[in-house]
């Protein structure tokens, strides 16, 4: 009993500056898949992983790898200057740290042939990709796809197209 309070205290006391995060946020930014968002959804991420509630983690983890994503796919499929940014610096660098701490955590607990093994790496394809880096792009975006091979050896095709079609077809094939 004395257990469940003390985490209950350690939840209200770490909640109360994220949640506010994410919703100002959002609000501010128009959407809750706003690249604004995604240090807020990573932290409540965190915060669900320290209390150990791994299940509600990873619904976070998998918004954080959703937003970046998102705004990475819909910037690189619209015409822009070689010299027009698609992050801040900053903002680069928080979604490589973003991204890869996922990837890395999820490595080390899950089986690396999953659609969110997937999706990180895809998405940090296509981080690398917008920085141009696109050496770096290509060797994620193959692991991506060797990835989604291995699913579907297991799974049924139509199963992943409706995962990851969506995804895939963005700038996978014009980059290998």
């Amino acid at each position: 009993r004395e257990r469940e309070r003390e985490i209950n205290k350690k939840w209200e006391r770490q909640t109360s500056a994220s949640f506010p995060q994410v919703y100002f946020s959002s609000k501010a930014f128009g959407s809750a898949l706003d690249v604004h968002t995604a240090g807020g959804y990573f932290l409540m991420a965190m915060i669900f992983e320290s209390i150990k509630k791994p299940s509600d983690a990873d619904e976070f983890y998998s918004k954080v790898v959703e937003v970046w994503s998102r705004h990475l796919r819909q910037w690189l499929q619209a015409d822009h200057g070689v010299e027009e940014r698609c992050l801040t610096p900053a903002q680069e660098t928080e979604a490589q740290q973003q991204l890869q701490s996922i990837f890395d955590m999820w490595q080390k607990e899950q089986p690396p042939v999953s659609v969110f093994a997937c999706r990180v790496q895809f998405s940090l394809g296509l981080l690398h990709h917008a920085r141009s880096n696109l050496t770096q792009a290509r060797l994620l975006y193959k692991s991506a796809k060797s990835i989604r091979s291995r699913l579907e050896q297991h799974f049924s095709p139509s199963v992943q197209v409706c995962c990851l079609g969506c995804v895939y077809g963005v700038c996978v094939y014009a980059c290998m």
